[in-house]
C-alpha cells in the first residue's frame, strides 16, 4: 500500500501540514506511519475521508473535543451530536443578532418598545435566601429546589420602587436590556434615587410559562 507524505496527504485533505500535526497530537487523525528517525508521517488513502470530516467540522467552529466524539460515534449518532452542537449555535448567533439589534437602536435613540412603569411601597421584610454553588448539569435541580423553597419570599427592600411587569418571552438575555434601560430613564426623568441595582421578582413558574405569560417584575428601588 502506497503511503502520502504529509504534504501530499495535506493537499488531498485541505488541511495544511500544521493542523494535520495538531490533530495527530490529539489523536484525530493519527499517521499511519512514522518514520522512527526522520519523523516524518506517512497517511493511506483511507485516511483522507476521516481527515476531510475533521477540516469540515473545524469549519463549524467545532471544538476538537467535540470532533473527537463525533469521530468516534456511530453515524447516526454522530449526526446527532452535530445537530445538537448546530442547536447550540443558533441559540448564541440569536442572542448576538439581538444584542446587535439592541446596541444599533441605542446608538441611534431608537427606543423600539414601550413600557408601562408602575411604582409601589415595599414594606420592610426579612431576608430568606440560599446559596450554593453548583455546576451546570446541576442548575435546574437546583432551582426546582430553591423556587419551591422561596416562592412566597423574595428581597425585600424597604420603600418605592418601579418597576416593569415582564412576559417569559423579554426574561432572556439580551432581550430584558431595553427594560432595563427603560427603569433608568424613568428613574433620571421623575428625579428618583435608585438606592440598590434592578433586581427580578418572580410571581409565575418559568418552567412551565408561555412566552406571553407574565412571569416577573423587574423592579428598581428608589429613594
Amino acid at each position: 500500500m502506497r503511503l502520502m507524505t504529509i504534504g501530499e496527504f495535506a493537499a488531498r485533505t485541505r488541511l495544511s501540514p500544521r493542523a494535520l500535526r495538531l490533530y495527530d497530537q490529539l489523536g484525530l487523525v493519527v499517521p499511519t506511519r512514522v518514520d522512527a528517525r526522520s519523523a516524518y508521517r506517512f497517511y493511506s488513502a483511507d485516511q483522507v475521508e476521516r481527515a476531510r470530516l475533521v477540516g469540515l467540522l473545524r469549519r463549524l467552529d467545532m471544538p476538537l473535543p467535540v470532533i473527537s466524539s463525533v469521530l468516534d460515534a456511530e453515524p447516526a449518532d454522530a449526526a446527532q451530536a452535530i445537530a445538537a452542537y448546530w442547536d447550540t449555535v443558533e441559540a448564541a448567533t440569536a442572542e448576538r443578532r439581538a444584542l446587535v439589534r439592541y446596541l444599533q437602536e441605542s446608538l441611534l435613540g431608537k427606543a423600539t418598545t414601550m413600557y408601562t412603569i408602575a411604582t409601589r411601597r415595599m414594606p420592610d421584610r426579612t431576608l430568606l435566601a440560599l446559596n450554593r454553588h453548583v455546576t451546570i448539569d446541576e442548575t435546574d435541580a437546583f432551582f426546582a429546589d430553591a423556587f419551591s423553597r422561596l416562592r412566597a419570599a423574595a428581597r425585600g427592600i424597604e420603600g418605592d420602587e418601579a418597576y416593569i411587569r415582564v412576559a417569559m418571552k423579554d426574561t432572556s438575555w439580551p432581550a430584558l436590556l431595553p427594560a432595563y434601560d427603560a427603569l433608568a430613564r424613568w428613574a433620571a426623568e421623575q428625579h428618583r434615587e435608585p438606592t440598590a441595582p434592578p433586581r427580578q421578582v418572580l410571581f409565575a413558574d418559568q418552567r412551565t410559562a408561555a412566552p406571553d405569560t407574565l412571569v416577573c417584575d423587574l423592579s428598581l428601588p428608589l429613594r
